[in-house]
This record gives structure tokens, C-alpha cells and sequence, in this order.
């Protein structure tokens, strides 16, 4: 009988918006590209800032700050100029796509015991998109949900401005 060991640990990449922390789990990352230029896309929704060719692909970028928000009174940023290359799997599609935010803070290996429910009150940033909270010394970190972030219309658009659909 094979013992199945019990995950202690998880993974993920922070990074900053404003003076906001937020973690992703590190399997979802592909890769971190800096001063890639991004080309715009007229007529897209506000939080899409154009598209990238990445390793032979085009895929959207969105600012991550614009994406998230749950409302308008989000502190002013400006989009970075470093994206996260993700993996999304949504309804049984994986999708790569970029995420613009202002600064990457490094790899940290979380405790699962630490890892808590997310505040269902005071959050400027939509909680349907987040998995769970952390801290680190007296900072908080969000852990995006990723593949929760897109509607299925806002994915549609992605995958029809890409060319990454992988099934």
C-alpha cells in the first residue's frame, strides 16, 4: 500500500502593487520577464494592457492592479514593467497569459498551517480572487486565486487575442 505524504509546505512568488502584497503558487508561474514592451490592443477592457510574444506565442497582458481592484479607490499605480507569465485552467482549458505588477519580491515557502481564510470585509481587492492570507513578519500576503480571476467572456477574449490554447 503506498503512503501518500502529506503536503506541509506550498510554494509561491510574492509581489507588490502599491503597498499591497500577494503570493502566487509558484506551479502557476512560467517565467518573470522585465521591460518587455507590450503592444496595445484598441478596444480592449480597461485592465488589458496589449499583448507579448512569448516564446513564439501572443499572449494578453493585464495590469494586475486594474484586474483585481473589487472598486475604483484603489491607490494610484502605474502598471509595472515586470509581467508573471502564468498558466491558467479554467473549465479544462490551460491558458498562458501576463500579468503586469510593479515589483517581484522573492520565493517563500509557506507552512500550510499558515496559510488563512481570506477577511471577508475591508479588502480593496476583489475576495472571489483570493485563495487565502499569509504573513510575513507584520506584512499580510494575498494569495490570488488565479484561475478565478477571468469571467468566461474576459477568457474568451484572451484566448481569441492568443495563441496559446493548449488542450
Amino acid at each position: 500500500m503506498k503512503k501518500y505524504i502529506e503536503i506541509e509546505k506550498q510554494t509561491f512568488l510574492t509581489f507588490a502593487i502599491g503597498s499591497n502584497w500577494f503570493a502566487l503558487n509558484i506551479h502557476k508561474v512560467l517565467e518573470v520577464q522585465r521591460n518587455k514592451e507590450i503592444t496595445p490592443v484598441p478596444s480592449t477592457a480597461e485592465f488589458v494592457l496589449g499583448i507579448i510574444n512569448f516564446r513564439g506565442e501572443i499572449l494578453t497582458v493585464v495590469d494586475a492592479n486594474a484586474k483585481l481592484a473589487s472598486h475604483k479607490k484603489t491607490e494610484k499605480t502605474t502598471p509595472g514593467k515586470i509581467i508573471i507569465i502564468v498558466e491558467l485552467d479554467i473549465n479544462d482549458r490551460k491558458v498562458n497569459a501576463g500579468i503586469s505588477v510593479e515589483k517581484v519580491l522573492k520565493v517563500i515557502e509557506v507552512p500550510i498551517d499558515q496559510l488563512k481564510a481570506v477577511p471577508e470585509f475591508g479588502s480593496i481587492y476583489n475576495p472571489e480572487y483570493l485563495y487565502g492570507v499569509f504573513q510575513i513578519n507584520e506584512k499580510f500576503v494575498s494569495v490570488l486565486n488565479i484561475d478565478k480571476i477571468f469571467t468566461a467572456l474576459e477568457l474568451d477574449f484572451i484566448l481569441e487575442h492568443s495563441g496559446n490554447e493548449n488542450e
